[in-house]
């Protein structure tokens, strides 16, 4: 069976399964500088993904109008529109896109968390980080490859 994915690039799900995510397009959405630069790093590397970077919620937005993006991985808190109001934005305009919250604050809404497929903390593991990374990942290529 073939996946389909963005620019005509088609694979089968055994390699899509190994692990090999480089058609794969990542948006990761921090207004912490810092942070965002490791995360990149990390998704870039270890993953093998590309990185569109969005330091606001608008920004954001954004990018996900005039690109093709496989997952968003959005900070809570953030100026202006945090990542609660970014996560239900994209679940209403983009149903299909996977959306990971990243936060260090433990005092987050239940609601936050019914809206993302995944909710990490920012002090969580770089190992851990890339695994659930992978995980969301793979979950939305077999969600393509059934469509």
């Amino acid at each position: 069976m073939l996946i389909h994915l963005k620019n005509g690039i088609a694979q089968t799900a055994a390699e899509r399964e190994t692990g090999d995510f480089d058609l794969c397009t990542v948006l990761l959405v921090d207004d912490d500088p810092i942070g965002t630069e490791a995360r990149k790093g990390i998704l870039e590397v270890a993953v093998g993904c590309k990185v569109r970077v969005a330091s606001t919620a608008w920004a954001a937005l954004m990018e996900l109008a005039d690109s093709p993006i496989d997952l968003v991985v959005t900070d809570f808190h953030m100026p202006e529109i945090n990542g609660l109001r970014l996560a239900d934005l994209v679940r209403r305009i983009w149903p299909m896109i996977p959306i990971m919250m990243l936060t260090g604050d433990s005092s987050v809404p239940l609601e936050a968390r019914s809206l993302v497929d995944d909710f990490l903390d920012k002090g969580l593991p770089p190992e851990e980080f890339i695994e659930r990374v992978r995980r969301i990942l793979r979950l939305a290529i077999s969600q393509v490859a059934r469509s």
